[in-house]
């Protein structure tokens, strides 16, 4: 099918040169594909280009994390030979979002997961995150799709990053969202049996809440209402 929008072709967008049109992005977005400075090529949505959101391959970024990882104060977390909890948890998250050749990248920075400009300072990191806790390490929540940024980013055990994990299932009860493992937890069930009631047509409160042995469901209203205490 030919293409009706805007020719980019040849045109430069700061370090970018496009060379023409490249595959279909997710949800079936067109994608340029542009020749950085640097010699890398890369398919990058007209959006973006024309925008002035992406402006490199990424190495532009890169360049600036270095630069300003020098320049700035890392408050003893960056000493020689000796870099603490903190910095390192800092600089791997910028390495596996910025840095296409992380071991890491396809997972985040690959699939879109962005560091906020703010976090590319170390010292803001510090200050919006705190020292890293012992047992702890950064856990985007609740959206573990989201990026890395103060309003999204918490320390967390391993435990709570695995139920805060992209295969998690999540519900709302009483206004609070809430994994489908611990919503059966709360409620003295098994995973199936939550389940079962939801592909019942219950709602999700009325899931979540009710003990196997409590409040029985009026056929009529759908609600629940206790049980008859035994006469003797």
């Amino acid at each position: 099918m030919r293409f009706r929008g805007v020719d980019l072709t040849g045109r430069r967008f700061g370090r970018l040169v496009v060379l023409g049109l490249g595959p279909r992005g997710r949800r079936g977005v067109r994608k340029w594909l542009c020749r950085c400075d640097c010699g890398t090529e890369k398919p990058i949505r007209g959006g973006a280009l024309t925008w002035g959101e992406t402006v490199s391959c990424g190495c532009f970024q890169r360049e600036q994390v270095a630069a300003l990882a020098r320049r700035r104060s890392t408050h003893g977390h960056a000493a020689r030979g000796a870099a603490s909890r903190t910095y390192k948890t800092w600089n791997a998250m910028l390495q596996r979002c910025t840095n296409p050749k992380s071991p890491n990248w396809a997972r985040y920075g690959g699939r879109g997961i962005a560091v906020c400009r703010r976090w590319y300072l170390f010292e803001n990191f510090l200050a919006d995150m705190g020292e890293r806790p012992p047992g702890k390490s950064i856990d985007r929540y609740p959206d573990k799709n989201g990026n890395y940024e103060p309003s999204s980013c918490r320390w967390a055990t391993a435990r709570e990053q695995l139920r805060n994990t992209r295969r998690n299932k999540w519900l709302t009860v009483g206004g609070e969202p809430i994994v489908l493992t611990e919503a059966a937890s709360r409620a003295g069930i098994s995973i199936n049996g939550l389940k079962a009631r939801l592909a019942k047509g219950w709602s999700p409160d009325d899931a979540a809440t009710a003990p196997t042995d409590g409040p029985s469901r009026d056929a009529t209203s759908g609600r629940f209402a206790p049980r008859p205490t035994p006469t003797s």
